[in-house]
């Protein structure tokens, strides 16, 4: 295991290297996590390489499950499922598992994946090429896009699980610039980026379909919500969403 360590000090995290037998630390004074695992990669020696985020619990087959089926076809890249653990038992706090972290339907429609729960061949990767670091956000969907369009496939495993803190609401409010940044730059080469950009706008200005929201809510298992905690959970999404339409139009204004 290769731990990237910013400087950011965590007693549960420290807590948990604690408990490693085999490890190798290295250090960065970059806050950037793309930068960071590139850096990690550099160090890597084994054959495949497995990325999780600081907060992440892999579950106990996760390894297992990853380089079986890594050993089928090392050219593709897998990706798994995330357990978000709400923040708190607030209805609010249930927007952020809704919103995100849905590797499933994100292979399905060839959108790219999150590097919080990746794996891919060391030599893919290099083939590839790292990750982009201009933003903190959304360079993994960057890369990952990058990879289907060399002619690598996603490959979506469940049981390649882990469990994932989702943010609380207000916390969220916080980081949509964040997110929007890494969506706005996504785009910032591509031939047809302004009618994108509109489009875009567009969907962000939009409450969220109910077909949408019916699908999400069931991924979470939340369907047997009470009806006026559902209501109040698809305007929490709308505000969300309002607010990155708000970001998207001052951001692509500059």
């Amino acid at each position: 295991m290769i731990i990237v360590d910013n400087h950011q000090e965590n007693p549960e995290i420290e807590d948990c290297i604690g408990r490693l037998n085999n490890y190798t630390r290295i250090y960065s004074d970059v806050m950037n996590p793309y930068t960071n695992r590139n850096k990690g990669v550099q160090h890597a020696k084994g054959e495949f390489v497995g990325f999780l985020d600081a907060k992440c619990v892999p579950s106990k087959e996760w390894v297992e499950v990853a380089v079986t089926s890594m050993k089928k076809g090392s050219d593709r890249i897998l990706s798994g499922r995330y357990h978000v653990i709400p923040a708190t038992i607030k209805t609010c706090d249930l927007v952020y598992g809704l919103l995100y972290l849905n590797n499933e339907k994100n292979v399905i429609r060839d959108y790219g994946v999150t590097t919080g729960n990746l794996i891919v061949a060391k030599k893919t990767f290099e083939k590839i090429g790292p990750f982009q670091d201009k933003h903190r956000s959304g360079n993994d969907i960057i890369w990952t896009r990058r990879a289907n369009q060399k002619g690598y496939s996603l490959t979506y495993l469940p049981e390649l699980l882990v469990s994932y803190p989702g943010q609380p609401y207000d916390q969220l409010l916080q980081s949509i610039p964040k997110y929007v940044a890494g969506i706005v730059h996504r785009y910032h080469t591509h031939p047809q980026r302004g009618i994108i950009h509109i489009k875009n706008i567009f969907f962000y200005l939009f409450p969220m379909r109910i077909s949408n929201f019916r699908e999400a809510l069931k991924y979470r298992g939340l369907l047997h919500f009470p009806l006026k905690n559902k209501i109040h959970l698809w305007f929490l999404i709308w505000q969300i969403k309002l607010r990155m339409a708000f970001y998207y139009i001052r951001f692509v204004l500059g």
